[in-house]
């Protein structure tokens, strides 16, 4: 009994942890993870979520990834992945990791 509920437990607590990280992930212009770890942070959240049996639904998923993406940068990219309704969030995150790196080299040229 000790032992279902310790992991009930486990389970509860990595559930909240990957909720709370979901909620207050943010992609800034400054952030310091740029997209890439954006991208590493909801993954491992929804993966989290997936690993204590919580569903979240593709369109909850697409909504979350597109919600904490508040760089200008990105701006007309999310408002198109925002009217391609057939598209999941899986089927999204390439395209967001090929325009983040792309973003990078940007950035890397104006400062060297």
């Amino acid at each position: 009994m000790k032992d279902w509920y310790d992991g009930q437990s486990y389970n509860e607590t990595k559930g909240m942890r990957a909720w709370s990280t979901l909620q207050n992930i943010v992609l800034h212009r400054n952030s310091n993870y740029g997209m890439v770890g954006y991208i590493a942070r909801y993954e491992k959240a929804i993966q989290d979520l997936d690993d204590v049996n919580e569903v979240v639904s593709e369109k909850l998923q697409k909504t979350i990834l597109l919600w904490g993406i508040k760089d200008d940068y990105y701006k007309s990219t999310i408002t198109n992945l925002k009217m391609a309704t057939n598209r999941i969030a899986d089927a999204c995150i390439p395209e967001l990791q090929k325009i983040g790196m792309d973003y990078d080299k940007e950035n890397s040229r104006m400062i060297n």
